[in-house]
């Protein structure tokens, strides 16, 4: 089990998120998008068009770059 903000949910159900772009083919990537109240860093998940992994890479750095980029998260 994993808990997020709405409960704890199954491990094994988080592939979904994944299928979204990996079944059609498409180019994902996660960008840092800010930090949650106590510190943890939360991302985005980024999907291009088809044959398009560098566009969507572009825009992942220039979201990071808005949004602060990533910092580790506090240890403690």
């Amino acid at each position: 089990m994993i808990e997020i903000p709405g409960g704890p949910r199954r491990y094994d159900a988080l592939p979904f998120w994944t299928a979204q772009a990996s079944l059609p083919g498409l180019p994902a990537v996660t960008a840092p998008v800010g930090r949650t109240a106590t510190g943890l860093p939360v991302g985005a998940q980024l999907i291009g068009p088809l044959h398009e992994d560098d566009t969507t890479l572009t825009f992942a750095e220039l979201l990071s770059e808005v949004a602060g980029g990533f910092a580790p998260p506090p240890i403690g």
